[in-house]
C-alpha cells in the first residue's frame, strides 16, 4: 500500500481547522474567565499554525511549478536553437529553376523563435 494519499488527506483535514477554531474562540470569549481566555489563545495559535502551513504548501507548490516551467522552457530553447543552427542562411544564394530546397532564411528562424515566446 502506498502512502501518497496521506498528504492530501492531511491537507483536507487541516482545511477544517480554522472554522472550528473560530467557533471555539468565540465560545471561549463568551465567558469571562482566565481559563477561557487561555483556551481562546490556544485556538488562535492553532489557527495561525494552520494558516502558516497553508502558506508553506502554496509556496512549495508555486516553486516547483516555476522550476518545472523553467526546465521545460530551457529544453525548448535548446532544441529550437539546435534546429535553427542546422539550417543554412541562403539569403543571397540563387537557386536553380524548379529547385526547391528545404533551407530557411533568417526571417523564418526569427519568426520560429518569436512564436515560442
Amino acid at each position: 500500500m502506498t502512502s501518497w494519499p496521506f498528504p492530501y488527506l492531511a491537507y483536507s483535514f487541516a482545511g477544517f481547522v480554522p472554522p472550528y477554531a473560530l467557533k471555539e474562540i468565540l465560545s471561549a470569549l463568551a465567558d469571562d474567565t482566565p481559563e477561557s481566555k487561555s483556551n481562546a489563545y490556544y485556538w488562535a495559535l492553532i489557527t495561525f499554525l494552520a494558516h502558516l502551513s497553508f502558506a508553506q504548501v502554496d509556496l512549495f507548490q508555486s516553486w516547483h511549478t516555476r522550476r518545472c516551467y523553467e526546465r521545460t522552457r530551457g529544453q525548448l530553447f535548446c532544441t529550437l536553437h539546435y534546429k535553427s543552427l542546422k539550417r543554412q542562411d541562403i539569403s543571397g544564394k540563387v537557386s536553380p529553376e524548379g529547385g526547391d530546397n528545404d533551407s530557411a532564411d533568417l526571417g523564418k528562424i526569427v519568426n520560429l523563435m518569436q512564436s515560442v515566446l
